[in-house]
């Protein structure tokens, strides 16, 4: 029969179908044999008894025809499903804790999963990502307070015009301001980029143009380059954008592209300390031109693209000797020194560890699932003896027997494998939501084919592991034994119990490991929540203000509105006391400066150790500490 044919016979209908042409065909034949056995003198009894033994076992001889219409494995599978449905019917309390725990695993293992292949695993989503370096600068005198810091704006050029290793370099800092004249101001975040930044990360925009080399020289006029986001919500995704005149920060500027939807750009503290960007960037402009010298005030990000061939660290062998190049020509005192790692393990490097500790927590507890169902599965099995011994009456084996032990596992653990996929999209939607413990890339985070593969096989492991078990014990039982007994019940040898105790035991072991990290991070939890933080937040209200500097040009501008703005928060009911602070508590730092020693001849030097003497600031309004802290 045909492979077509084979497959069609698997619909119900059609098989019904043709048993009942099978069946007629078979009374046909035994009609015509009872009727040559009457003819040739034998009574209807008689004659009825020699058709049917000349014939042979009627049941034998449906299941070869079968056999010839349909494969037998989807035969017995569709067997065997259908029995466990019934038998899920009667124990509803079985299925539930059976599915449920399968669910419960699988869907956690799936949710972990996803967060390390999204965050880890995956390459970033930008042309070729392995030639992309992530570029800092390493400072002696600083090496104390930070590994590395971010790049001199002199330094970069310098790179940039220079170097033959890299196909491409851009710089960036985070930046922001108010965009006005396109309906209400609103509060943007953005990057201040020079022009080479979607060129080295190979990002093609869905409208308009990038950056020219030019355009973030001295003389241009303000660009911007605007997310998909900010078009489609502030702009109504109108393709006249390009062009379009606004006012960015209280200076004209002029938008020049969109990125597309799909664009990916780091975040938040994606690229390490000191180099913190916003949660929500949807404005790139060119780079002011800063007025950093060749000593001090490293500000910016670094993304490089190799070139074909060169590796990492012939990339960064390269920089080191024009590094020495403008430390010597310019008399560079802080004496840097390149530094850079590959874009890909530089994101996420900050939650690498608590990932792969969380996914082997999770793999364990998977494990931990797996025996528990292994031992319920291998009691259910040995509550069934007598039914595996009546079946075995009529000839079936124990392959047979083995074969419906592991379809009902295979079967209940995928049907916990498809909720434990529903169970980690609601925990990676939650998690999205839950912007306060953002992780990078979480934007990235989806169930995908890879998470699919994945929930496959942990599917697969947890059916093997609940399933063979059981099989395997009820294929040693004694049958037979157990179909002379006259007893209502069998009871479980010591070989039953010992295995039945070693997978208690596993369990308790590896739910004692569990229980003991839960403990250390809960420990640690509740340690930093109860951190004193030296100020009380209790009715605390922050506002953030930004002042255009087209409108507030020098510092006595910018004096006054804040005084006036103070005296009118201090003036409405309800309000104790009000103060400006550069910068919020708990942030990060703002301004890191050196400290002069009174009498010192060097600056930011303590003469007795001879070390740098820096000191994180922040400025505030005259109010005292007492009265923000009783606040």
């Amino acid at each position: 029969m045909t492979i077509f044919r084979r497959l069609v016979m698997l619909w119900p209908w059609i098989r019904r179908r043709s048993e009942r042409s099978l069946d007629e065909e078979i009374d046909s034949y035994l009609e015509m044999a009872q009727a040559e056995a009457c003819d040739r003198g034998l009574s209807p009894e008689a004659a009825g008894t020699a058709a049917r033994r000349d014939l042979g076992n009627l049941t034998l001889t449906r299941e070869s025809v079968r056999s010839v219409w349909i494969w037998p494995c989807f035969e017995h599978l569709w067997q065997d499903i259908g029995y466990l449905l019934r038998s899920l019917r009667r124990e509803p309390l079985f299925a539930s804790i059976a599915i449920g725990s399968r669910a419960f695993g699988i869907g956690a293992a799936n949710t972990v999963f996803s967060l390390v292949d999204g965050i880890l695993l995956k390459p970033l989503a930008y042309v070729q990502p392995g030639q992309l370096v992530y570029l800092r600068e390493f400072v002696p005198a600083l090496s104390h307070l930070y590994g590395t810091l971010p790049v001199n704006f002199q330094h970069f050029r310098y790179w940039q015009e220079h170097t033959q290793a890299f196909s491409g370099m851009a710089a960036f800092r985070s930046s922001g301001g108010i965009l006005t004249n396109v309906g209400d101001p609103i509060k943007v975040e953005a990057v201040e980029t020079t022009s080479g930044l979607f060129q080295v990360l190979g990002t093609k925009l869905a409208l308009g143009r990038g950056f020219l080399p030019d355009e973030d020289k001295p003389g241009h006029s303000k660009l911007l380059v605007i997310s998909d986001n900010l078009w489609r919500t502030r702009f109504r995704a109108h393709k006249s954008v390009i062009g379009l005149n606004v006012v960015w920060d209280g200076k004209p500027a002029t938008i020049i592209g969109v990125l597309p939807s799909d664009f990916k750009f780091p975040s938040g503290n994606d690229l390490g300390e000191l180099s913190g960007l916003g949660r929500r960037i949807q404005i790139y402009k060119t780079v002011e031109t800063p007025l950093d010298g060749w000593d001090g005030d490293f500000d910016y990000s670094v993304f490089a693209r190799l070139r074909n061939g060169i590796t990492p660290a012939g990339g960064l062998s390269e920089l080191s000797v024009l590094t020495q190049q403008f430390t010597e020509t310019y008399k560079v005192e802080s004496k840097p020194s390149p530094a850079g790692t590959p874009l890909q393990e530089v994101i996420g490097g900050s939650v690498r560890g608590i990932l792969w500790v969380l996914f082997a927590s999770v793999l364990v507890l998977l494990l931990i699932v797996c025996a528990n169902l292994a031992n319920l599965m291998l009691a259910r099995a040995h509550g069934r003896i007598r039914e595996f011994s009546i079946r075995t009456a009529p000839g079936a084996g124990v392959t047979r027997l083995m074969q419906q032990i592991l379809t009902e596992s295979l079967f209940l653990s995928a049907a916990g494998g498809i909720l434990g996929i529903a169970f980690a999209a609601l925990s990676i939607h939650l998690l999205k939501l839950n912007t306060s413990y953002a992780l990078p890339r979480m934007t990235e985070v989806n169930i995908d084919g890879r998470v699919m593969l994945f929930s496959l096989f942990a599917t697969i492991l947890c059916a093997c592991i609940s399933g063979v078990l059981p099989a395997s014990r009820a294929a040693r039982s004694d049958l037979a034994e157990a179909m002379r007994s006259a007893g209502p019940a069998i009871t479980a040898g010591h070989r039953s119990l010992r295995l039945r105790q070693t997978l208690v035991g596993c369990e308790v072991a590896l739910s004692t490991v569990l229980v003991f990290l839960a403990c250390l991070l809960t420990s640690s939890l509740v340690k930093l929540l109860h951190v004193n933080k030296g100020f009380e937040e209790k009715r605390a209200t922050a506002i953030e203000l930004n002042l255009p500097d087209a409108r507030y040009r020098d510092a006595q501008s910018r004096m006054y509105f804040y005084e006036r703005a103070l005296a009118e928060v201090r003036s409405l009911s309800g309000i104790r006391s009000a103060a400006i602070v550069q910068g919020l508590p708990l942030t990060g730092e703002s301004m890191v400066n050196g400290v002069e020693l009174e009498g010192s001849q060097a600056d930011w030097i303590d003469p007795a150790t001879k070390a740098p003497i820096m000191i994180n600031v922040r400025f505030v309004s005259p109010i005292t500490l007492k009265r923000l802290v009783s606040l």
